[in-house]
């Protein structure tokens, strides 16, 4: 009875120091990301800022998706994170538009601050903007960059900011490379035609 008494109260110590720890572990972490400033935004763009296809029409296709970047500075803009979950916000743009009805949080936004950047990409040809905007053959898109104040995370009355400074946009038509087999088609014509016209020369 006494060992068993004993085990429980071990238990119940061990308990409380990991919630001890984890709170302290949460504490800190909030701690750290407010010395940096944060703001929180609505990431949607309904309902009239759509996102276009490369021919003027709102960009209807499942395969496009859109992801809010932010930042303290204009040309130093990074993902923005899921405000409850903390990954990358990805959604898919519908009829021109996009809403998750989720809180975006830009970490680096001075008070609440934020240079702000919707950008958009084919996901058949990559996993993220990064990986199809390096391919230089189309299928992205950007929107404007615009300045905005956010919510702040203790302000928990206050709903998340809207982007009411993002633009309307278009993405770039994917145009791609010449194929190898293409290639060495253009190749063998020209040699073709440059040993046609050295015979010709020869005959004259």
């Amino acid at each position: 009875m006494e060992r068993q008494e004993a085990l429980q109260s071990l238990n119940g110590t061990y308990e409380m120091n990991s919630g001890l720890l984890v709170l302290t572990s949460v504490l800190a972490f909030g701690f750290c990301v407010s010395s940096r400033g944060q703001g929180i935004f609505a990431f949607n763009n309904s309902p009239a800022r759509p996102v276009y296809d490369s021919e003027g029409k709102p960009l209807n296709d499942p395969f496009y998706w859109v992801e809010l970047y932010g930042g303290a500075s204009g040309s130093a803009l990074s993902p923005g994170i899921d405000w409850v979950n903390g990954s990358r916000d990805m959604l898919p743009v519908v009829s021109g538009l996009f809403d998750a009805g989720k809180a975006v949080m830009i970490v680096d936004a001075p008070n609440g601050l934020a240079w702000l950047q919707v950008r958009a990409w084919d996901s058949r040809l990559g996993a993220t903007y990064e990986d199809v905007s390096v391919l230089n053959i189309g299928g992205y898109g950007e929107s404007n960059v615009f300045e905005q104040q956010g919510k702040l995370p203790w302000d928990v009355l206050q709903p998340p900011a809207v982007l009411r400074g993002l633009q309307s946009f278009s993405v770039r038509a994917v145009v791609p490379e010449p194929g190898t087999v293409s290639l060495l088609l253009l190749g063998l014509t020209g040699l073709g035609l440059w040993r046609w016209h050295g015979k010709k020369r020869s005959r004259t």
